[in-house]
């Protein structure tokens, strides 16, 4: 369904977020319908939150996203990338009848989806995470839960990473500009 919006969705003028990876369930990163939405997260008003592996996988707590569509989704777009843990789990699209029956959420520990993001992360990136981690005086997981001051610690690494980010990308396009038209 994604790809079929590809277009439209290219061609908005509003910046745009993807979620839960693009949904890439049946595709790789190499094949046409991977290559596909990694061209759409190359775009630079396209934005893509980085949660809820299980919904792209046939494990339906997977905590872990996979590896290369990953890596594949960081080299499109790694200053577009938003994680979050996409709590409350919801319960799979397909136990879903309707509000007239309870169905219970998905059994996912909050530091389980943390871990299992950071390890599925490329090298360096793991690295520089775990590096954000420490300058927070964040207990990697054990604390990023449930308490509230840990959710605004958290809160403060992903804004302190948003501005770092985007105060990065006005300097490369202000030193991209010719001279004159930066005075």
């Amino acid at each position: 369904m994604l790809l079929e919006a590809s277009r439209d969705l290219a061609s908005s003028p509003a910046p745009v977020v993807i979620d839960h990876y693009g949904l890439y369930s049946g595709f790789t990163p190499n094949d046409a319908g991977g290559r596909s939405l990694l061209a759409l997260l190359g775009l630079p008003h396209v934005w893509v939150k980085l949660s809820a592996p299980y919904r792209s996988m046939d494990n339906a707590v997977a905590a872990k996203p996979d590896p290369a569509w990953l890596a594949a989704i960081l080299a499109a777009a790694a200053d577009r990338c938003v994680w979050g843990s996409d709590w409350p789990h919801t319960p799979p699209h397909e136990l879903q009848t309707g509000n007239a029956v309870a169905v219970p959420y998905r059994d996912l520990r909050y530091e389980d989806v943390v871990d299992g993001f950071l390890a599925a992360l490329p090298s360096a990136a793991r690295r520089r995470a775990n590096e954000l981690i420490s300058a927070w005086n964040i207990p990697a997981s054990s604390c990023l839960g449930c308490r509230e001051r840990d959710r605004d610690a958290v809160m403060g690494v992903a804004l302190f990473l948003w501005r770092t980010i985007r105060t990065q990308r006005y300097r490369r396009q202000e030193t991209a500009k010719p001279q004159q038209d930066r005075e």
